[in-house]
């Protein structure tokens, strides 16, 4: 081996010691705290089972914050997320990059809205015949999310990337702010083989409420694996993605261990000459599809996915690259 893979493995094994052994040591988080984070953003990679991390179109960095693209180039995308009257979310995209570095922002917006608060006629007494739970009022539940990336390309294989994000959360009338930071390492040894590393919540995100509360995001690891294959004028790429959580989720993940548990997310995007783009994939165990298109340097994308949590839901991605 070259001495730039040899120096790229050494970083492998420090990252992975710090995130799989260090903090879960240390940390006390509150479960599923991070999963916010995990919720679709753009259509292109949900559509291929939230683990397309390489891409066209510079908006994987939110799982693969290494990731860049080694052109020379300006790109906005805007998406819009709905889960049929339960929820909307609308986010903007904005990179820029060269052959070695790159700079992303993105802004997010979700709301949840016409959510009951209950309460009892005589909040001093439990609930009986004469004591039952009526609606007090109606709220919503929103978040405001900011990410700064920033990718840097060290060697012809390897490049670095980090993530710094703000998080506003607002329900009923308290809200909570908390910061947050992700880090990633991506390889790339052989020709159309691709590699990823990352960690969210790598300085465990805590949002303070204004009431006194906290919530704790566990860092969880994602470890990525992807190929493309250029069949003709098409294009075939396969995506693995294993996000590894520590928050003690037991049997709400595919795989329940000792330490951690883990997820097995996977897709494939189709490129038929570069025009029409297909995609299927699993994520959070259930199916996901879509279908993209572009024309000069316009891109459409539409998917549909469904979250374990939150049901059935649609993106919907117009981006424009400015080359």
């Amino acid at each position: 081996m070259n001495s730039y893979t040899l120096k790229s493995i050494r970083i492998m094994k420090k990252i992975l010691l710090f995130a799989v052994i260090i903090f879960p040591l240390y940390i006390h988080a509150t479960p599923y705290a991070g999963e916010f984070y995990n919720l679709p953003y753009s259509a292109a990679i949900i559509s291929a089972g939230d683990a397309a991390f390489f891409s066209d179109m510079p908006v994987s960095f939110m799982i693969a914050p290494a990731s860049i693209r080694s052109e020379k180039m300006k790109f906005i995308s805007y998406n819009h997320i709905s889960g049929f009257d339960l929820y909307t979310d609308d986010n903007l995209i904005f990179s820029m990059s060269d052959y070695n570095q790159g700079f992303s922002i993105f802004i997010k917006r979700f709301s949840s809205g016409n959510i009951p608060i209950t309460t009892l006629p005589d909040t001093t007494d439990t609930i009986g015949p004469n004591n039952q739970p009526y609606i007090d009022h109606y709220t919503s539940w929103n978040r405001y999310f900011l990410v700064l990336n920033y990718v840097k390309k060290i060697n012809r294989i390897t490049s670095l990337g980090i993530n710094f994000k703000t998080d506003y959360r607002g329900f009923d009338n308290h809200y909570g702010l908390g910061v947050g930071l992700d880090a990633g390492i991506s390889f790339d040894f052989l020709n159309n083989i691709y590699s990823s590393l990352s960690v969210k919540n790598i300085s465990t995100t805590v949002i303070f409420w204004d009431n006194g509360e906290k919530e704790f995001a566990y860092p969880e690891l994602n470890m990525m694996m992807g190929y493309s294959l250029p069949l003709n004028k098409n294009r075939l790429n396969v995506y693995t993605r294993f996000p590894i959580h520590f928050d003690d989720r037991g049997t709400a993940d595919q795989f329940d261990l000792k330490y951690f548990s883990m997820d097995i997310q996977a897709g494939i995007d189709f490129y038929i000459a570069n025009y029409i783009r297909l995609s299927a994939g699993i994520y959070q165990q259930n199916p996901t599809l879509g279908i993209g298109g572009t024309f000069r340097n316009f891109y459409f994308d539409y998917s549909l996915f469904i979250h374990n949590d939150l049901g059935m839901g649609n993106v919907l991605t117009l981006s424009y690259k400015f080359r």
